[in-house]
């Protein structure tokens, strides 16, 4: 309620068939862009934005077993290419449509979805597009397994989370000059991926 009064938005739907509790609020956290989560027993609505603060940082020395592995799903060319969005015009009682394409879209290929509870173009547009760049841009995948540490995390965190490189090769950053890094012993960096050091500083409590 609090996010879609700031943006002058609202959610305006009446259930008329049988429905569930469950599907009722997802349907009303979905007008806010929004998905609901469970946890603790408490219902949570979640949105995930953009956002440059890191809450928990997992590094290797925290991972159980063989650590993260990384599973990659990318666009394929059978699925959708663009969105319409269904919404009701509230002046006509009407259904209208908005169309939600990335450049290289096809109306054609376009798949159509409804934007229930939503009653305002812009706000259906942004409903659209939130599915439109999930489809096209699908995130990696990663998972380890940890002890207490995961407590830390919770639903829509953003994390960072360090994979060893190369056969677990590790190393201490020993100096910084400019573009340049010094470490403490040899690293393998061959090959074609692309490499990246990270500074993390740590306090310990005693």
């Amino acid at each position: 309620d609090t996010y879609l009064k700031s943006r002058g938005e609202s959610l305006n739907i009446e259930f008329a068939d049988e429905t569930t509790v469950w599907e009722a609020i997802k349907v009303a956290a979905a007008a806010g862009l929004s998905e609901m989560t469970v946890k603790e027993g408490l219902l949570t609505p979640v949105r995930i934005g953009q956002t440059n603060d890191i809450q928990f940082f997992y590094p290797p020395d925290v991972m159980l077993g063989s650590g993260p592995r990384r599973t990659d799903v990318h666009y394929q060319a059978s699925e959708p290419s663009g969105i319409i969005v269904e919404y009701l015009n509230p002046t006509t009682g009407n259904t209208d449509t908005v169309e939600c394409f990335l450049p290289g879209d096809s109306r054609a290929r376009a798949k159509r979805i409804q934007a229930l509870g939503i009653t305002n173009q812009t706000q259906a547009w942004r409903y659209g597009m939130r599915e439109r760049r999930r489809l096209a841009y699908k995130p990696a995948s990663i998972t380890f397994t940890t002890e207490l540490d995961a407590m830390n995390s919770d639903y829509g965190n953003c994390d960072a989370i360090a994979m060893p490189i190369n056969a677990n090769q590790s190393f201490y950053v020993t100096g910084v000059s400019g573009s340049t890094v010094s470490l403490d012993g040899e690293v393998d960096l061959s090959g074609p991926d692309t490499y990246y050091a990270v500074s993390v500083s740590y306090t310990h409590l005693t």
